[in-house]
């Protein structure tokens, strides 16, 4: 977002936390584009704080990229004094299904939220799609934004290994390595295909609790003669897509409802997509037929999954070009 708007020569504001900008996130994905921006600092990212600093600013166009609370919260309301245009990515449009309520109502009333919220003369709310959508009988979203521009080299404890094993196919699991993507599980599953001629990549920021439940699964499944590379750190775009781009299949085990970056990625890296637990993701696969497989979340159709996945070819590589589309939504000017 930072950077199109800047290639429109607008005048950028980052209002953002203390807590936010000491982030490893921030040095990785925004210091380098530092010069393009003015920070802000509040002592929280609520709402109402977010904007009355807008309107002190006067700006004419406030984005949300996590923009939940804002639709449920305050955008229906008539009458909110607000400085320019809001435009609000909603990225959990769909009932968890936690709680006592039933998900269906929760769908309802989600819906007639963002509904009353876009009818507002200055609001423009969207909810977050998959890297593959595309807007159908005028149907409100914008499609996950995607940019792929690996590194000329993975790190180094990645490109070495796989290169001296030019013989194995590689599986992946990369980005936040967290309990959503169900690590234990896909290593229970590899434990029980019956073949040894592939490894496993884990790459990525891993939360402590999964890498403490991991350690166990790592110790077995290595005996069995799976090779696995642990190289738990933050990384950058650019090497993320490079650690892609040298995998036969990267694994999206997902136990809960929503886009994922990973996908389109692989789709512009010319990489496998094994998908599994989400339907969300199973409606991405049916989609790529020729370069996904999509297995119910447990431990023996994901093993089977895993020697299906293994025995399709390399896919041919997409360009998504969502990036573009996500930030001309966003950047519009309503009212």
């Amino acid at each position: 977002m930072i950077s199109k708007a800047h290639l429109r020569n607008y005048e950028i504001a980052l209002i953002t936390t203390t807590e936010a900008l000491n982030h490893p996130n921030y040095d990785l994905h925004l210091a380098h584009l530092e010069q393009q921006f003015t920070t802000h600092l509040i002592p929280n990212a609520d709402v109402k704080t977010i904007s009355r600093l807008t309107q002190s600013l006067r700006t004419d166009i406030m984005v949300l990229p996590d923009g939940d609370a804002f639709v449920w919260k305050e955008a229906w309301k008539l009458r909110q004094k607000r400085h320019g245009s809001v435009s609000a990515v909603v990225m959990r449009p769909n009932s968890s299904g936690k709680g006592s309520i039933k998900p269906f109502i929760i769908e309802l009333i989600k819906r007639l939220l963002l509904t009353l919220a876009n009818m507002q003369p200055d609001v423009i709310a969207v909810p977050l799609k998959s890297s593959l959508w595309t807007s159908q009988n005028n149907q409100i979203g914008v499609p996950d934004p995607v940019s792929f521009h690996p590194d000329r080299h993975a790190p180094s404890m990645i490109e070495t290994a796989i290169a001296s094993n030019p013989d194995r196919k590689w599986l992946g699991i990369l980005g936040a390595l967290s309990a959503r993507k169900n690590i234990d599980l896909v290593l229970r599953s590899a434990r029980i295909v019956d073949r040894s001629d592939f490894g496993i990549v884990l790459a990525g920021h891993m939360e402590p609790a999964v890498a403490e439940k991991i350690q166990d699964k790592l110790y077995e499944t290595r005996k069995k003669g799976i090779e696995i590379i642990v190289c738990n750190t933050f990384l950058t775009d650019g090497e993320l897509d490079a650690i892609l781009q040298k995998l036969h299949c990267v694994v999206l085990a997902h136990s809960n409802e929503g886009p994922s970056g990973i996908l389109g990625k692989a789709v512009e890296a010319g990489t496998f997509i094994l998908a599994a637990g989400a339907k969300s993701l199973r409606e991405d696969c049916r989609l790529l037929p020729e370069s996904s497989h999509w297995s119910p979340l447990n431990e023996q159709d994901l093993a089977d999954a895993i020697d299906v996945a293994l025995t399709y070819p390399t896919p041919i590589p997409k360009q998504l070009n969502t990036g573009a589309i996500f930030s001309e939504s966003l950047l519009q000017q309503k009212g």
